[in-house]
């Protein structure tokens, strides 16, 4: 009921994109708090979600009731969480490990008020997020890409097609990164 609710709501008012003020502060309502709540229930008892994704399809038609533009074939595990439904666009036969986070929005306070940033994540075909990978509003992965455990993409950052996002690089720099991999060959 909740997707459909929110078909209708998008219908009247528009898919929330960009920057908005939030929360006691905020001069007018904010459509994407309106999405957010209606996808509480879901975001609480994941089991429900989880058991969607036993079944091959499912969960990705279950994105699309969303609002989301979801490809043929993707693998769902059981661990990876979606915020926001509403905002995906994903390709086909993409690999979402167990853990991932993606998140269509971010919240920042600024002077006293919270400044809402919402936008969607895109997600090309062929593209496979390992373990605990992080990926902010805004991202865009391109086809063939890769982001290895533990990686994380900030807002609007992009992976060129074919590229891998190596975390261990990021973290312990180049020099460290390339005695790893002399040593693997």
């Amino acid at each position: 009921m909740s997707p459909l609710i929110w078909r209708f709501f998008k219908l009247l008012y528009g898919q929330p994109e960009g920057v908005s003020y939030f929360g006691k502060n905020a001069k007018e309502g904010n459509n994407w708090f309106i999405a957010f709540q209606l996808q509480q229930l879901y975001n609480h008892f994941s089991f429900i979600e989880n058991a969607l994704k036993l079944i091959p399809g499912a969960y990705s038609y279950w994105l699309r009731l969303w609002g989301s533009s979801i490809g043929q074939k993707v693998i769902w595990t059981s661990g990876a969480q979606i915020v926001d439904r509403t905002h995906l666009k994903i390709g086909s036969r993409v690999l979402l490990g167990n853990q991932s986070y993606l998140t269509a929005h971010i919240i920042k306070k600024k002077n006293k008020r919270y400044l809402l940033y919402v936008k969607d994540v895109e997600i090309g075909d062929d593209v496979v997020l390992a373990f605990q990978c992080v990926i902010s509003p805004g991202v865009k992965i391109e086809d063939e890409a890769f982001v290895e455990a533990g990686g994380v993409l900030y807002p609007n950052q992009k992976l060129e097609k074919g590229m891998t996002h190596e975390r261990f690089k990021e973290l312990l720099g180049n020099r460290f990164y390339s005695l790893l991999k002399k040593h693997r060959e």
